[in-house]
């Protein structure tokens, strides 16, 4: 069997326990003393120094110093048994002992936690009630506990004042009377076995129970008492409130187990905890993940704000996790593949979050998004404003590791990598993802690298009134000019921008460089055209859509009517609610919205009335089969008059031939973009073209 670790066992806080009144003794597997309170050495005549490392069979008689056989120290849980033990001195005392085992990570036993209570006064109480029956009921009276007598059918016969003054009943109502007179049926019964039980044995029983009456926990002993003939007659049943014993049990538990900051599992405990879910995930074949989160710079807040700031920090990101994962157990689909956590501390800065239920490995990413999020948010500590982020590393179960130890190793990686990439980001272990996905997080880095370093620029492409065919508008088009590669379109790394969460800082990116472009323009003396930003869904999730506008417009000193923010449907109908009051205070700030890629999504005409439209962009996907298909020049006709019946503009994208702009024209088309008058091109360019005042 595995041995307790000493480490492990100073962990918990001794002034908690020092203090307490009743001795706590905690031995390892090989009954050799790691811990001894202040009280418990007293009571036995030694100084804690003295004891520790000493055999716990020390507190026996020579004679039963025999050690516990570890089969059966497997079975025993809240052991509750009197015993003699000796003193420093050779003295011998009555106990009453409560022990329970220590289980480590793999629910090996690691050693046992004793209570330990002196009860010669209560056993020379009992000595001197077998002696005389004046004696009996004076001494009863004076004793703590409450002590009755009983007959076979649990009738009262007799009780001390203690009794009587504890329940608020006088005694003369209880003699005759039955147990169940004046308890549930429930406890009743229970009683009843165990009266039945004396009888039937003649033997002590012992049983543990909750007061009905109150939040009080009791030790009840039943004794026989036999008459001449050694039959039973009766039964004595005295109950101690043994309250203090069950929370200070209760409360070494909890210093074991959990940790003292935070109140979150520590450590020990959630190695059980992973354990068990490793276990279940392998009977079910379900996926787990782990995210290790580390705090960015945690070193600096300590050192500058003291540590007191510090663990009320920690105390604050301890309880936004936990709101968070509480509110998050439905990552992405409300109604199935519920994905549920467990988080817990495991020391200094760090935190773990064990999710169990995931349908996708990009869940985790999804939730390790929201954690960073959550946890960037400013706090307010003392009167400081504190800044924090964090950095989480990803491990999944089973291709990351099937046990504990490579899990938590691998997601330890992970984060070390996610700190190493620039801090406040995530990271999966990468030998858990195929080609494809390892080049989805190399991707993840070089996103992060190409914001940095200005590795991204903006491509405009003209928006053209169809009647007039003169330039009215431009639509940004960000473009990645990777260092090691050729110019990336958007579609070569938006998708992974959107699973990372880095769209929001692209997107941010592209609207503030867009704003102070138009803006440029106009001071150029040119004449003031819409500019045409694309947003991601990501920016309705994380509420901070409408400041990030506000501060780009204001930084820009752009008139809120030049800037229109495009979307696509599909995007919306994701959270329609949240998606369209943001829309509307977009709206109200007098910026256009428009529509984008109308007709490929399944948006319907209840939640189309409902958002805040100027504009609806036709998909270029039907533009581009006007001249070949009958079906798709019938929806872009169907589309023109719907969206005019809702007083929406309508633009073409895609337009490449005479032909195509004709059919737009006949068809009452607002406006259009594509190659058939310009392709995205670099700002310079565009610029020359809007001084040229060039025309289709």
């Amino acid at each position: 069997m595995k041995q307790y670790d000493p480490v492990e066992a100073q962990s918990i806080p001794k002034k908690a326990l020092d203090v307490m009144q009743i001795g706590v003794t905690i031995s390892d597997v090989n009954d050799k003393i790691l811990y001894v309170n202040a009280a418990d050495a007293e009571m036995h005549g030694y100084t804690v120094e003295e004891l520790l490392g000493k055999d716990i069979r020390i507190f026996a008689r020579p004679g039963e110093r025999r050690p516990l056989d570890p089969d059966k120290l497997k079975s025993l849980k809240n052991w509750r048994r009197e015993s003699i033990n000796v003193r420093k001195d050779g003295s011998s005392f009555p106990v009453q002992l409560m022990s329970d085992v220590l289980t480590g990570a793999g629910q090996e036993i690691i050693g046992m936690i004793t209570t330990c209570e002196d009860i010669t006064h209560r056993k020379k109480i009992e000595a001197e009630l077998r002696e005389s029956e004046q004696k009996y009921r004076s001494l009863v009276d004076s004793t703590d506990d409450s002590i009755y007598l009983v007959d076979s059918a649990c009738r009262y016969l007799f009780m001390n004042k203690k009794h009587s003054l504890r329940t608020g009943i006088p005694q003369s109502e209880y003699l005759g009377r039955s147990y169940a007179y004046f308890h549930s049926p429930e406890a009743a019964s229970v009683f009843k076995r165990n009266i039945d039980v004396v009888f039937q044995e003649g033997q002590s029983i012992q049983r543990e129970y909750k007061s009905e009456r109150d939040d009080q926990y009791f030790l009840q002993t039943l004794s026989p008492i036999r008459d001449q003939n050694g039959g039973i007659k009766a039964v004595t049943v005295i109950s101690k409130n043994i309250t203090e014993h069950r929370r200070t049990e209760e409360r070494v538990r909890f210093l074991a187990y959990f940790d003292s900051l935070t109140g979150l599992p520590n450590r020990l405990f959630f190695r059980e905890l992973l354990d068990k879910a490793i276990s279940l995930a392998k009977q079910h074949e379900r996926l787990l993940a782990l995210l290790f989160l580390d705090l960015d710079d945690f070193k600096r807040i300590n050192d500058t704000l003291g540590h007191d700031i510090g663990d009320e920090l920690l105390q604050a990101i301890a309880a936004r996790l936990l709101k968070s994962t509480r509110a998050s157990d439905c990552i992405t689909r409300p109604d199935e593949n519920m994905t549920h956590g467990t988080l817990s501390r495991l020391g200094g800065d760090e935190f773990i979050l064990l999710l169990t239920e995931i349908a996708d490995v990009q869940d985790a990413g999804l939730v390790a998004r929201r954690l960073l999020d959550v946890i960037s948010e400013p706090y307010i500590l003392k009167g400081h404003s504190v800044i924090t982020t964090s950095s989480i590393g990803i491990a999944l179960y089973p291709f990351d590791g099937e046990d504990a130890k490579n899990l938590l190793k691998h997601a330890d990686l992970a984060m070390y990598h996610a700190k190493e990439m620039g801090k406040n980001n995530f990271r999966y272990y990468t030998e858990s993802m195929k080609t494809s996905a390892f080049a989805r997080l190399k991707m993840e880095g070089e996103l992060n690298i190409a914001l940095q370093s200005d590795q991204f620029s903006i491509h405009y492409q003209a928006s053209l009134d169809v009647r007039s065919r003169k330039i009215i508008g431009s639509e940004a088009l960000i473009r990645w000019q990777h260092p090691e590669k050729a110019l990336i379109s958007p579609s070569g790394f938006i998708p992974t921008a959107e699973d990372t969460g880095q769209i929001v800082s692209i997107d941010e990116w592209v609207l503030r460089r867009a704003c102070l472009q138009n803006k440029a323009w106009q001071k150029s003396g040119l004449e003031p055209i819409v500019v045409a930003v694309n947003l991601s869904t990501a920016h309705f999730e994380n509420q901070k859509l409408i400041e990030m506008v506000k501060q780009a417009l204001h930084d820009a000193e752009l008139d809120p009517r030049y800037l229109q923010l495009e979307i696509t449907e599909s995007k919306i109908m994701k959270n329609p609610v949240t998606a369209i009051a943001s829309l509307n205070k977009l709206k109200s700030m007098g910026i256009r919205i428009a529509l984008d890629d109308f007709g490929t999504g399944h948006s319907s005409l209840s939640y189309l009335r409902q958002i805040p439209l100027d504009y609806v962009k036709i998909d270029r996907s039907f533009v581009g089969n006007i001249e070949t298909s009958p079906y798709d020049a019938t929806i872009i006709k169907s589309i023109i008059a719907l969206a005019h019946s809702l007083n929406f503009k309508v633009i073409a994208e895609g337009v490449e031939t005479e032909q195509q702009l004709t059919f737009l024209r006949k068809h009452d088309c607002d406006e259009m973009q594509g190659y058939l008058f310009s392709k995205p091109m670099p700002a310079g360019e565009f610029s020359q073209l809007l001084k040229e005042g060039y025309t289709l």
